[in-house]
């Protein structure tokens, strides 16, 4: 007779994994509101350089900042031009701009960088100009917008599951500021179709394992039912289901689909199989697994796309390997002494 508890603990896990398994489809079904104001860039610097990624907003970017690490660019505003050491954080900061404009203290500048990576040294140009000149050159013409950012301008006010890049967007000689209502809405849109993106096949694990654990325990009619190939056989599956998942459903890259997903959601499984070998202290078994899972799931996606695949592939094994955690503990509880 299997206790409830067992058949609780199978329903929880399978719960788990649906909810996990939607995760990606649910934050990418989420809206976005986004609005369109009509703004004089001149008036305005501020307010432009807070959405228009070709201009940035240095007042904002050094508000924290002393006014030591403030002074090369204040050096920079007043005599065009500063060369030198620059304080570490300033020079962090500096390195991670790209944009051809910048407002300053309030004002307009065409902005030039050259920062050295190997010591904090930079050179900071700050000549400057006009905001007809800014909104001429980085305003996005209403006919080359996309159709989801002609459509904000042309409504004003629109939910959208689209991503729509702020910015500016002139449309008969008047400038729309093209924004997310609420500020930070569209990083956090994005983090959070990236956390479903690499929580899925966690969830595909958790689910594939669940449905074996019901088989088992029905089929077997023990607390216990889990053997070192019943859990081999729930890798397998997942390994097959998420196949057939990438492959029939998303989009991109293909090759991509079909080798860091599905293997995200293996190595996840394999802690069913890890937790039942320590339980049954089989060392050889998981040893060999560990190895083969780590060399298949990197080296796939780098065979099947390139070098660049590992970047991807190093850290979204590491959540797998996070979500087979609880799968191992599974394995230890379900297993036999």
């Amino acid at each position: 007779m299997v206790p409830r508890r067992r058949y609780a603990a199978a329903l929880t896990l399978l719960v788990a994994g649906l909810l996990l398994g939607a995760s990606f489809g649910t934050a990418t079904s989420l809206r976005t509101e986004y609005v369109a104001r009509e703004v004089d860039p001149g008036a305005a610097p501020a307010v432009v350089a807070d959405a228009e990624p070709d201009v940035v907003n240095l007042d904002a970017r050094l508000a924290d900042d002393p006014a030591a690490v403030r002074e090369p660019v204040a050096t920079a505003a007043r005599t065009g031009r500063f060369a030198g050491e620059v304080p570490p954080e300033l020079h962090i900061q500096l390195d991670d701009m790209d944009a051809p404009y910048a407002v300053y203290d309030g004002r307009y500048y065409r902005l030039g960088l050259n920062v050295s990576a190997e010591r904090t040294h930079a050179t900071i140009r700050l000549d400057p100009t006009t905001g007809a000149a800014v909104a001429d050159a980085a305003a996005t013409p209403y006919a080359a917008a996309p159709p989801a950012a002609q459509r904000v301008v042309d409504e004003g006010t629109v939910r959208s599951r689209e991503l729509v890049e702020p910015g500016l967007v002139v449309r008969d000689g008047r400038y729309f500021l093209v924004q997310t209502r609420t500020e930070g809405a569209l990083a956090g849109r994005l983090l959070a179709a990236f956390g479903g993106f690499v929580l899925t096949p966690v969830g595909r694990a958790y689910t594939v394992a669940a449905v074996g654990l019901f088989a088992l325990l029905r089929s077997r009619d023990t607390a216990r039912p889990i053997g070192d190939r019943d859990a081999l056989a729930v890798v397998a599956a997942t390994l097959v289901v998420s196949l057939a998942l990438a492959g029939l459903t998303g989009s991109g890259s293909l090759a991509l689909r079909l080798t860091l997903v599905p293997f995200v959601a293996t190595v996840a499984a394999l802690g069913l199989f890890a937790g039942s070998c320590l339980r049954s202290r089989s060392w050889g078994r998981l040893a060999v697994a560990s190895v083969a899972a780590s060399v298949v799931g990197v080296g796939a996606p780098v065979v099947a796309v390139g070098g660049f695949a590992a970047l991807f592939a190093l850290p979204l094994l590491f959540v797998g390997w996070l979500g087979s955690l609880p799968l191992a503990a599974y394995g230890y509880a379900f297993t036999p002494e």
